[in-house]
């Protein structure tokens, strides 16, 4: 088995000069289309920034500035941020619960097993008929044969069937909890809720992995003195075995091909890493990276600036410190290359153990690559860690894009409803502040202000220049409509707009609208009807994300895993849409089914209710584990109070009555059974007949009697049918 640190081993000789040549041009190349693709990115980045400012609650520099300028109102009503938490919040929610996963790992069904179950008890059914017809026909000895010919041919095969099927299940049972342990150590679900934050806001959130930890694995342990005999604990260090993790990557730098319109279609994929030189001296502690190739890098000094992606975030978020400029743009590649590029590139690094194994290989085969470059140097070359070759990305969009690989997120949906709020709001505050007070008319021909400002102040002085004619007032005052009522219909209906655009209504912010509901039946309808907007995003997530991670993490304990007993061919179900979607209606239907169980007894026998108030507590989102008694616990508590209950008297002395009672009326039912067989006898000596003669007699007579009784019972319903003078039976 290939080790993951042998598969990223680092180069180990020093090439020549045409290898070297050969190694700039092909680095060269990578860096040219590295650019490009971040060029060609920039509409894409322009497009984020705009939605963190809507997000953030501000305004574009040229719409600050008009509005700044022509003194209007630039209030920003944010309804964009709550809308945005509560897309992350919900899908949160549903897809990482409290105490269960939202996937599953399967074996893969195998079509010769059930055939071989079908066939085997469908043949012994016909054996099973086959044998009636022999025994009918007076051959029980060819019948018995034959049944057990069939039995130990066929069931013997389904129960082999069988015990592999077993064996599978308890294999893939032991590959579900070893994904599981190591998603814990990497913080999957944590990863996880950042891309999903990222999906919200951006459009776009991106997992990558499985890769190599780069979190040392660092354990307690207790050493003992031997002089002293005193106890110390002691940190152990890293024990270097590798592990698989899962990181968000950030989709400020991750480029793949922009003509691909979904992850899939993205030949090769490029990720950039802003270092300094502490982060290359990270790098190179970790195993496949080229150490000399690092210093030699170190020796420089970095010729790319921060991102200006970077500086206008920190506008956005008002932070005034700015950030160093320099840094070294490191790149990861992921890509393809033909067999002779790969045994050139493998001779141009000085891997031996490459050269080995693809000296054979076909020109025209392809072989996916890692590669890390910076400036010219190339600080790691290996196999793609899968051998598989699938790419390491997986993109969750909140709203595909037909025309791009980036999808769009809450603000964008409804970019065009919180301008629109926004210009209303703006209106109804400009026109508020326009009729909150009249509009003054001065006429300066025959009034002056004493303190020579013309403004209207309490107490305020004027002198009067000359008489005004009859008739003319020297102040005038005109007072502007408000229209409050209107302007506020037009934000509420903007807000019904923004709710119907996102899907996401106000009882999914924990609100339940103008019209309340007031029963609990009636909010889980309201709510089942809320989740099917978000239904199909987490479908979405699903599909897109937790199926390929989970399956791209089976492959890779498949490939490097040690445990053989976990291995085996499977498939990764995600039940992210099926079962964590409708947990609050099937929270409802547990406790109503608890309830009626409790108070029907006869309903309880048949109910498991340890199981069903587990499943209620597992629904509330509480640990069931911390508050509900296991099966073996419950068990132990039955055990310990049956060995320490006291028997009460009364109760036993009303079950010894009973007993009492029953051993008599038992004596009496016997005893009366022998007085009616002894009176059979003595009737049947008098009459000179055996027991059963007399009790066919007496059988008779009593099918006689009831024959006789059925023909009264007929005249006489004819009678009553007929009348009196119809006459009787024939």
């Amino acid at each position: 088995m290939v080790e993951p640190a042998q598969k990223m081993a680092s180069a180990s000789a020093a090439p020549g000069k045409e290898s070297l040549d050969r190694l700039r041009a092909f680095v060269s190349e990578l860096e040219k289309e590295a650019e490009r693709r971040a060029q060609q990115k920039q509409p894409v980045e322009q497009r984020w920034l705009e939605d963190l400012r809507q997000l953030h609650g501000q305004y574009e520099a040229t719409v600050q500035q008009d509005l700044r300028e022509s003194g209007k109102s630039q209030l920003f009503v944010n309804v964009t941020r709550p809308k945005t938490n509560a897309a992350a919040a919900r899908l949160n929610d549903m897809l990482f619960p409290t105490d269960d996963k939202n996937w599953g790992i399967e074996p893969t069904p195998v079509p010769e097993l059930h055939t071989i179950i079908d066939e085997g008890e469908g043949r012994a059914k016909k054996a099973a008929e086959e044998a009636n017809r022999l025994m009918a026909q007076g051959m029980p000895q060819d019948a018995e044969a034959l049944v057990e010919g069939t039995n130990d041919n066929f069931a013997s095969a389904a129960a082999e069937a069988r015990r592999r099927l077993d064996i599978a299940k308890d294999r893939s049972a032991q590959m579900s909890r070893e994904i599981e342990d190591q998603q814990r150590e990497c913080r999957y679900n944590i990863q996880a809720r950042d891309v999903i934050e990222d999906g919200c806001r951006l459009g776009t959130g991106i997992m990558k992995g499985p890769v190599l930890s780069m979190q040392p694995r660092r354990r307690w342990r207790v050493q003992r003195d031997e002089e002293t005999g005193g106890v110390q604990h002691v940190l152990d260090g890293d024990d270097g075995s590798p592990r698989p993790a899962f990181y968000r990557a950030d989709p400020w730098h991750v480029f793949p091909d922009p003509d691909a319109l979904r992850p899939e279609d993205s030949e090769s994929w490029f990720e950039r890493h802003l270092c300094k030189k502490r982060d290359l001296r990270r790098l190179a502690r970790l195993p496949g990276f080229n150490k000399d190739e690092i210093r030699e890098l170190l020796k420089s000094e970095p010729t790319e600036t921060i991102p200006t992606y970077i500086a206008d975030l920190r506008s956005i978020t008002n932070i005034q410190n700015a950030a160093e400029n320099q840094c070294f743009w490191v790149w990861e590649y992921y890509g393809a290359v033909t067999g002779e590029d790969l045994l050139k590139l493998a001779e141009a690094t000085g891997q031996t153990d490459m050269i080995q194994d693809y000296e054979d290989v076909d020109p025209l085969d392809e072989i996916h690559i890692c590669v890390w470059f910076c400036q010219g140097h190339i600080l790691k070359f290996a196999e793609h860690p899968l051998d598989s070759g699938e790419a390491l990305y997986s993109f969750f969009c909140y709203e595909k894009d037909e025309g791009s690989i980036w999808g769009l997120g809450v603000p964008r949906i409804m970019q065009n409803s919180q301008s629109a709020i926004n210009a209303a709001w703006r209106m109804l505050f400009d026109n508020a502040g326009y009729s909150a007070g009249p509009q003054i008319f001065i006429d300066a021909q025959f009034l002056e202000p004493v303190n020579g400002v013309c403004e209207v102040r309490a107490n305020k002085i004027w002198k009067i220049k000359s008489a005004s004619p009859n008739g003319h007032e020297p102040f005038k005052v005109a007072h502007i409509n408000g229209h409050h009522q209107e302007l506020m219909a037009i934000v509420e209906m903007v807000r019904r707009i923004i709710d119907d655009e996102t899907g996401i209504s106000q009882l999914a912010q924990g609100e339940q609208g103008a019209e309340p509901t007031k029963t609990a039946k009636g909010m889980a309808i309201l709510m089942n009807s809320t989740n099917v907007v978000f239904r199909r995003i987490v479908k979405s997530f699903d599909d897109d994300l937790t199926t390929p991670c989970i399956r791209r993490h089976y492959h890779w304990l498949m490939q490097f895993s040690d445990k053989e007993s976990i291995k085996g061919d499977y498939e990764v179900v995600a039940r992210g849409s099926s079962v964590l979607m409708v947990r609050e209606i099937q929270g409802q239907n547990l406790l109503s089914l608890l309830n009626m169980a409790t108070a029907n007894p006869h309903l309880q026998s048949r109910t498991k209710i340890t199981d069903a108030y587990r499943k209620a507590v597992q629904s509330l989102q509480i640990p069931a584990d911390d508050f509900v008694m296991s099966d073996d616990e419950i068990e132990q508590e039955e055990q310990r109070r049956a060995e320490n209950q006291v028997p009460d008297p009364a109760m036993a002395r009303i079950e010894a009555d009973l007993a009492i009672a029953k051993m008599e009326h038992d004596g009496r039912e016997r005893i009366a059974m022998l007085a009616h067989e002894t009176k059979m006898m003595t009737l049947a000596e008098q009459m000179n007949m055996s027991v059963e003669e007399l009790r066919a007699k007496v059988q008779l007579e009593g099918q006689r009697q009831e024959a006789d009784e059925r023909r009264l019972a007929t005249e006489a319903a004819m009678a009553e049918a007929t009348g009196k003078s119809a006459g009787g039976s024939v």
